[in-house]
């Protein structure tokens, strides 16, 4: 399944990267502008890359599914996953960064409906959560269909249930 298109879009498609494109993912979470309004910078060791790796995309734990984003010039731009799979209530943690130079072209809206058809109708979720705790992504989720579960001060908690998501692909077709 690596370097197989999972789902494609209008302007991106989503894919899992091979090992060599943890370069990628080493500099997009190496950026202060891209990371800081998620918690800050990202750095692991060469053996935690290692792990990361094989629990995240290959052969994976069937938890966790990451992918990078691509735009149509086969340029990554960020990444989409969920992640921490609970098999009894069928549920999972989005997660979703855009390259900060790559921002405002609709390119996390589109990864974020990509992965949760795939998360939904090929995965077998049945509810998805974020935690989120920057405007930008605030609106995002809002934009895709997320409900508000709770407000504090510094973040946001959100969900979507396979049915609400479903529903609104119909009403959008």
């Amino acid at each position: 399944m690596i370097n197989k298109i999972i789902k494609k879009g209008k302007n991106v498609y989503i894919k899992k990267p091979k090992f060599n494109e943890l370069n990628y993912i080493k500099t997009l979470w190496n950026d202060k502008e891209t990371m800081g309004d998620v918690g800050g910078v990202i750095n692991f060791d060469e053996e935690r890359w290692i792990s990361w790796y094989e629990r995240m995309v290959y052969p994976g734990d069937n938890k966790n599914f990451y992918t990078l984003i691509y735009n149509f010039q086969d340029m990554p731009v960020g990444e989409v996953s969920f992640h921490g799979y609970d098999d009894e209530l069928k549920s999972a943690d989005l997660n979703v960064k855009i390259q900060s130079n790559f921002r405002r072209r609709g390119y996390g809206v589109e990864a974020i409906n990509l992965i949760l058809d795939y998360y939904f109708n090929e995965f077998g979720g049945e509810v998805i959560f974020d935690n989120v705790m920057n405007i930008k992504g605030i609106e995002a989720l809002k934009k895709v269909g997320f409900s508000i579960v709770e407000e504090k001060e510094n973040e946001v908690l959100f969900r979507m249930t396979k049915e609400e998501f479903n529903a609104m692909k119909i009403d959008k077709s």
